[in-house]
């Protein structure tokens, strides 16, 4: 037997229920929404008296609060197996309310969020019967039922993700056979123009090869060419002057005094000039020598 819920959990109940259903929003509060599914998760207790809560709530007269309500309810049913034994066994009502399948009870307005809640009961129906239908005949029972009998359109969820995967899938490898098609192509053109860029390489190679023999050949040859026929240069490294002529230079005649009879009897006297030598010296630099004076 199902224990009764004090009022101070009643309240605080009511007062997160409030939050998620309210008309005036558009999104479900996510703080109240993870307080509600600590308390489902405190005990089976609390889920019956959630469920029974929400199929109240089901029940307003605006199609956005029972969107929000539907949406609720989706979320305990996919994590409750509780929740979900108790929701399967009013699923008719659930339906009905969800849907509006019946003339006697139809979608309160607005008209464009009923049809916003009417796209979104025929999607969570389909996913639990993809899901949960081998396991709870009322799931399959009523999609079969809304699908055959009452010629309802489901959105077709499983098959559309299929087809989109299928078309993501074939995309993919259409780009993979063009990004093939152009690595092809450019290996083909590059192979062609191998040959001409090893030999243009190879033409590169021997003309430096050509120019570091040529340079190195004129710097071995340079000094010893220079020495070879450059006269200035002696074989001891020293600077060769030039050698003064070594001719006997003429003899100079000294003139007998007027009345010296024994001129002519006197030797005459001769300066001699020998050559001047002018050498180089490593050590203590040029100098004059060999120079002398005979009479």
């Amino acid at each position: 037997m199902t224990r009764q819920l004090d009022s101070t959990a009643f309240a605080a109940l009511t007062k997160l229920l409030d939050k998620l259903t309210d008309k005036q929003e558009t999104h479900q509060d996510v703080q109240a929404l993870q307080q509600i599914k600590a308390f489902c998760k405190y005990s089976d207790e609390n889920i019956t008296w959630i469920s029974g809560m929400l199929l109240h709530r089901l029940k307003e007269d605006h199609a956005q609060t029972r969107l929000h309500v539907v949406n609720l309810i989706d979320e305990l049913f996919q994590r409750s197996r509780a929740f979900r034994t108790l929701l399967t066994a009013n699923f008719t009502e659930f339906l009905e309310l969800s849907l509006g399948f019946r003339h006697d009870r139809p979608l309160p307005g607005p008209v464009s969020i009923a049809n916003q809640l009417r796209d979104r009961a025929l999607e969570v129906v389909e996913q639990w019967n993809d899901k949960y239908g081998s396991t709870y005949k009322q799931v399959s029972l009523g999609y079969n039922y809304l699908k055959n009998n009452m010629s309802m359109r489901f959105p077709e969820v499983r098959a559309r993700a299929a087809a989109a995967q299928a078309e993501a899938h074939e995309r993919q490898v259409r780009s993979q056979a063009l990004l093939q098609d152009k690595y092809q192509h450019i290996c083909a053109g590059f192979e062609g123009h191998v040959a001409d860029m090893t030999a243009t390489l190879n033409q590169i190679a021997e003309g430096f090869t050509l120019i570091e023999g040529t340079t190195q050949a004129a710097s071995a040859a340079a000094p010893a060419h220079e020495l070879a026929h450059d006269d200035s240069i002696s074989p001891e490294g020293e600077i060769a002057w030039e050698a003064v002529d070594s001719a006997p230079a003429p003899e100079a005649s000294i003139p007998a005094a007027p009345g010296d009879s024994s001129a002519s009897a006197r030797p005459s006297c001769v300066v001699a000039q020998p050559p001047i030598a002018i050498t180089s010296n490593a050590t203590t630099g040029r100098h004059l020598s060999g120079v002398a004076v005979s009479v």
